[in-house]
């Protein structure tokens, strides 16, 4: 039976994060962080944990429980220009646009008095130059009320905020802020920067 492409990516992705990332993080942050993961036998567990974009946590010094959201890219397009990305839209099979995505339930979660327990406090962002590859080309991490609050304010303007359909995979928009730019207005973690070996 031919792997559903959902489920491939997501566990390609997952395999990336553990290897070539976490340890990066750990090693910066000084802090033990802990992948959320569901059995290949789970999967409904595992996307919802999907859905709300949790996909680790860590504990601070005061106790206090950071969950963290991760985007693996591999691929050229932001290869040499890093950027934070988001499911911004999908195409639906009757045509019409669904636009209640990530970036929409992000925004929405981040904005609401009533957040989720397991809402990602902070997004990292790293690209690989393929999947599987040997080691992360770079690596940053942002607050994720930051980037949503910053996209909205933003958006239209594509000097600062930007849109592209994958060539790969199923219909979709993706949302994408340089992190070279939303760093001069909001804090940036460079956990791996560019060109660093």
């Amino acid at each position: 039976m031919k792997p559903d492409p959902f489920w491939q990516r997501m566990w390609e992705s997952a395999d990336d994060f553990k290897i070539y990332v976490l340890p990066l993080i750990e090693k910066k942050l000084e802090v033990k962080v802990k992948p959320i993961q569901g059995s290949k036998e789970d999967r409904d567990k595992y996307k919802e944990w999907d859905q709300e974009g949790a996909d680790a946590f860590y504990l601070q010094n005061d106790g206090s429980l950071i969950v963290l959201s991760s985007r693996i890219n591999w691929g050229n397009r932001f290869r040499e220009q890093p950027a934070f990305t988001f499911r911004y839209g999908l195409l639906k099979e009757d045509g019409s646009w669904d636009y209640e995505r990530e970036y929409f339930r992000k925004l929405q979660a981040c904005k609401s008095r009533q957040k989720h327990i397991m809402f990602p406090e902070m997004h990292v962002e790293s690209h690989i130059c393929k999947r599987g590859g040997k080691k992360a080309l770079w690596s940053y991490m942002g607050r994720t009320k930051d980037m949503m609050l910053y996209i909205e304010k933003n958006l239209g303007d594509e000097t600062k905020v930007c849109t592209f359909s994958p060539e790969k995979g199923e219909s979709r928009e993706v949302v994408y802020i340089s992190v070279k730019e939303f760093a001069k207005h909001h804090e940036v973690y460079v956990i791996k920067n560019f060109g660093e070996l």
